[in-house]
């Protein structure tokens, strides 16, 4: 799990923010949003490691689609970015073996 949206900065909501900002290994990236932004801003100053955060009303569906349309694009940048890497890893090996293929031939030679 490479990202986590937590609605609610309240009791529950902030503790959540903060074990998963213990946890980066596993939560790369962690957005909180709440109704109240200054609730927000305390849990981010109190987080061990960076948080985005941003206000929205749960109630109001077109901020609820804002912020989570916001939160997979993000998702998705950094799949694509991770594929990416992963091909260009597997061809840098590919064409590695391929020179040392090579290599051993002429050096039987």
């Amino acid at each position: 799990m490479d990202s986590v949206l937590i609605i609610g900065a309240g009791a529950a909501g902030s503790v959540v923010a903060k074990k998963c900002a213990m946890n980066r290994d596993v939560f790369k990236k962690i957005h909180l949003a709440s109704r109240r932004l200054e609730s927000c801003k305390k849990v981010q100053a109190a987080a061990k490691s960076p948080i985005d955060i941003s206000q929205v009303d749960a109630d109001n569906v077109a901020d609820n689609l804002t912020a989570n349309a916001s939160n997979e694009a993000d998702q998705i940048k950094a799949n694509a970015e991770n594929k990416a890497d992963a091909i260009k890893n597997a061809a840098d090996n590919k064409a590695d073996a391929i020179k040392n293929s090579a290599d051993n031939t002429t050096d039987k030679k």
